[in-house]
C-alpha cells in the first residue's frame, strides 16, 4: 500500500500535470479555474498538502480528467484506449470495423 505522504505527492504531480500540459495554465490561472488559493495549490503540487474530496471533484469537472486518473494515475479513457488498441491495425481494417459498428448500430435502432 502507498504510504499517505507519497500518495500526496503522486497526486500533486499529476495536479501540476493537468494544469502546465492540459490545461496551459500558470498557477494564478489554474487556481482560479478551481477555486483555490495559488500559494495552497503550490503546497498541493509539491505534495505538503492533500486535495478535499470536493476540491477533487471540482478540479476532475473542471479539467475533464477522471478520478481514477487524478487519484490514482489509471487512465481508463476511451481516447487512450483507442489510441494504444488502432496502431495493432491497418487503415483498412479499421474502416471495415468502423462500417461493421455503424452497421450494428442502425440494426439496434
Amino acid at each position: 500500500m502507498v504510504g499517505k505522504d507519497s500518495l500526496k505527492k503522486e497526486i500533486g504531480l499529476r495536479v501540476k500535470e493537468i494544469r502546465e500540459n492540459k490545461m496551459h495554465m500558470n498557477k494564478n490561472e489554474f487556481s482560479k479555474l478551481i477555486n483555490m488559493k495559488s500559494q495552497y495549490l503550490g503546497t498541493v503540487e509539491n505534495g505538503n498538502k492533500g486535495l478535499t474530496i470536493e476540491k477533487a471533484i471540482e478540479i476532475c469537472n473542471k479539467t475533464d480528467v477522471s478520478a481514477d486518473y487524478l487519484l490514482l494515475g489509471v487512465n481508463n479513457s476511451m481516447e487512450v484506449f483507442l489510441q494504444n488498441l488502432l496502431p495493432k491495425y491497418s487503415k483498412e481494417e479499421i474502416f471495415k470495423s468502423i462500417q461493421i459498428l455503424n452497421d450494428f448500430i442502425n440494426f439496434l435502432k
